[in-house]
């Protein structure tokens, strides 16, 4: 069993209702799911996915032990690699007990740690992202600067595991004076893996594991597609990019 990154790619929408999109995006994918007894618009999904073995995970929460990923990605790597250099000098030591990100011990090399990130990068974050104090990787509300931001902001050498691009679904309306847009419930539309399970052991896929190339991917894949449907599922420079660490 392990934890793995993943990358949410989604429409603009307000703080407050991020949480509760993401969990409507991921829900038909969990590994515990039963199926509804009261069908709703999207039990098709939730069948889908447990008919045809596609849940990957039990627990996923936004950020994790990957919180901070795009920010350091966003560095300087030479001014990245010397701060690391600066630690190993100073004989900075961790735990060897290990959940997630790596844990200073003794934790008083916390404040000095700290404070020399925020020589070498001012104006990110006030402690040290590379170690768990930084954040509570169990708490979706404990986030670190981008982790979620939007898709113009992502660094163009950024990578992860596993990507979804969500997007409102074909709404069918049941009144006849009403026509049948694309404003439904949010959902993935479409998901890349760098490695998939094929039932016995994994095999890389096309993708090289970055952002850039996903979205790349996916509009070639609809480029041919009609006009109004392009619009609605096309991402956006304004649309979310969020980390999720999940747990399969």
């Amino acid at each position: 069993m392990s934890h793995y990154r993943l990358e949410v790619i989604m429409p603009p929408a307000p703080a407050e209702k991020i949480g509760e999109l993401l969990d409507q995006i991921m829900a038909p994918y969990c590994e515990n799911n039963d199926l509804p007894e009261d069908r709703d618009d999207n039990s098709a999904l939730y069948e889908w996915a447990a008919q045809e073995s596609q849940a990957f995970w039990d627990f996923f929460v936004v950020g994790g032990r990957f919180a901070g990923s795009k920010l350091e990605a966003s560095l300087d790597p030479e001014k990245f690699d010397q701060f690391q250099n600066e630690l190993q000098e100073r004989g900075i030591t961790v735990s060897g007990i290990t959940f997630g990100k790596p844990t200073l011990s003794p934790a008083s090399q916390e404040k000095d740690v700290d404070q020399l990130w925020r020589d070498y990068f001012p104006g990110t974050t006030e402690h040290c992202p590379l170690f768990s104090h930084s954040n509570n990787q169990y708490d979706s509300d404990d986030t670190l600067p981008s982790d979620i931001c939007t898709l113009a902001e992502v660094p163009a050498n950024y990578r992860c595991a596993h990507l979804m691009i969500a997007t409102p679904q074909f709404n069918y309306r049941k009144k006849d004076s009403e026509s049948s847009t694309w404003d439904g419930p949010i959902a993935c539309e479409w998901q890349i893996q760098k490695s998939i399970w094929n039932g016995s052991n994994f095999i890389d896929s096309a993708w090289d594991g970055s952002v850039a190339g996903a979205v790349d991917m996916f509009r070639n894949l609809i480029e041919h597609r009609n006009e109004d449907y392009k619009a609605v599922i096309e991402p956006k420079p304004d649309w979310l990019c969020i980390t999720v660490d999940y747990h399969s």
